[in-house]
């Protein structure tokens, strides 16, 4: 078997398995057009509280393995969403952050808050999502396990 062709049905296997991982990537290539760099999103909770206003998908090998890496900070309303998501590490990074562990459904399965530089947390079994945000933001928005995320492609101030 090529590589083209393994490739290709794995993308099938992942898009049929998990839909809403594809809808990220069709949403993060869409919105080129948009005023907001390509792929930003907002997350919110269930309950209204803006976890993120600017998050940007990283949905490729090579986005997830550079992630914060090349960033000196991150602002209290950027996030990055990593798609397939899974444990994560801080070796190299130089902020601490905020990371949630989600599911398919994206439900949160684990809240890991303020990690400090160059170290490492495991995900939780049936991580599908893992969004990474600035440190003190899970608490501000209130974010606990089993609490559900909801995005959308259009921005809503920060500040509420």
């Amino acid at each position: 078997m090529t590589t083209h062709t393994f490739r290709t049905r794995t993308t099938r296997l992942w898009r049929r398995f998990f839909p809403f991982g594809q809808a990220l990537e069709d949403s993060a290539r869409e919105s080129n057009d948009d005023e907001q760099a390509p792929g930003n999103l907002t997350f919110i909770t269930s309950l209204g509280n803006v976890v993120a206003a600017r998050v940007v998908v990283a949905n490729t090998f090579a986005d997830r393995f550079t992630g914060l890496l090349k960033r000196d900070r991150l602002d209290r309303d950027e996030g990055l969403l990593l798609s397939p998501g899974g444990s994560i590490h801080t070796l190299g990074m130089r902020f601490a952050i905020d990371v949630l562990f989600l599911d398919r459904y994206m439900r949160v399965l684990k809240v890991a808050s303020a990690i400090p530089p160059w170290r490492a947390v495991l995900a939780p079994a049936g991580t599908e999502f893992t969004l990474e945000l600035a440190s003190g933001r899970s608490a501000a928005a209130a974010i606990g396990i089993g609490m559900r995320l909801l995005w959308s492609e259009t921005g809503v101030g920060a500040d509420q």
